[in-house]
């Protein structure tokens, strides 16, 4: 599944896999036919960078495959892949035509791979498409196949879905680090006179119609109606904005003042893109 070979049989370890550089570094190691482990600080970006190469490989390899050599069941890998299958296991039937089929599947299973592994919502499908092709590889004896199945596995492994969770509040100014470990950004906005009217609506429930501090009420909405003036020294709508613009994360915009089945919804929806 390599562009060519002249590192076959090698390691290479890149330190800074994970960064532009490095990862760009690992992806040519790969497409030589080195064995690459990916070493970086920050385990989200070496992860990134070998399921881009993951999809790098399956990608040439379908296009790879578009020559006489593989089409042609007489002398293609694939037919002769299916040859041995068929041995191994005599119940199973041959012919030109499905070996033609086997060719073709292969191409397009390939393909399918690639591109499935690229979208998140095909993501799961893909990774189950890609361990049954895998599995199917190892079957044969004859090649040297199980060992590079394994690795694929592993590296298919990477695109599954983790185990999630939502950190819900302002993250300016503190929790770098948890960041990091983030993978897109929801930012609701709201229209400055609805939000203090539902600041003052949870505030007041709160005490409950016990009484108010009328002064401390005062200074309450007075802090409050800074977040949207631009010249407030405080959190706010510019504070927020310029450190959304410093994430390299996907940013999902939303008014709150939709409902929040719409909210949530929308959410679900979105892709990360």
């Amino acid at each position: 599944m390599a562009i060519g070979d002249r590192l076959a049989h090698r390691v290479a370890l890149v330190a800074g896999g994970g960064g532009e550089i490095g990862a760009a570094i690992c992806r040519r190691f790969a497409a030589e036919g080195a064995e690459v482990a990916i070493a970086d600080l920050d385990p989200n970006k070496s992860e990134a960078a070998a399921r881009a190469i993951t999809v790098m490989l399956y990608g040439f390899a379908a296009f790879a495959k578009l020559n006489h050599d593989f089409v042609d069941v007489s002398v293609s890998c694939a037919a002769q892949f299916y040859g041995h299958i068929t041995r191994w296991w005599p119940p199973l039937p041959d012919g030109p035509e499905l070996r033609r089929a086997v060719v073709l599947g292969t191409i397009a299973a390939e393909s399918l791979l690639a591109l499935g592994l690229c979208v998140r919502r095909l993501r799961p499908v893909a990774v189950f498409g890609g361990l049954l092709f895998h599995i199917g590889l190892a079957l044969d004896a004859t090649k040297a196949f199980l060992n590079f199945s394994s690795v694929m596995f592993a590296l298919l492994l990477l695109f599954l879905p983790r185990e999630l969770w939502v950190l819900s509040g302002s993250m300016l100014g503190w929790g770098d680090e948890v960041v990091a470990r983030c993978d897109a950004v929801a930012f609701l906005t709201l229209d400055p006179a609805e939000r203090i009217r539902r600041l003052e609506a949870r505030e007041r429930a709160r005490h409950g119609g016990r009484p108010v501090d009328e002064a401390a009420w005062a200074e309450f909405l007075e802090w409050a109606r800074g977040y949207d003036d631009p010249a407030f020294d405080g959190r706010s709508r510019v504070a927020h904005e310029k450190w959304l613009a410093s994430l390299e994360l996907p940013v999902l915009r939303l008014d709150s003042a939709c409902p929040p089945t719409v909210l949530r919804d929308r959410v679900l929806a979105w892709d990360g893109g």
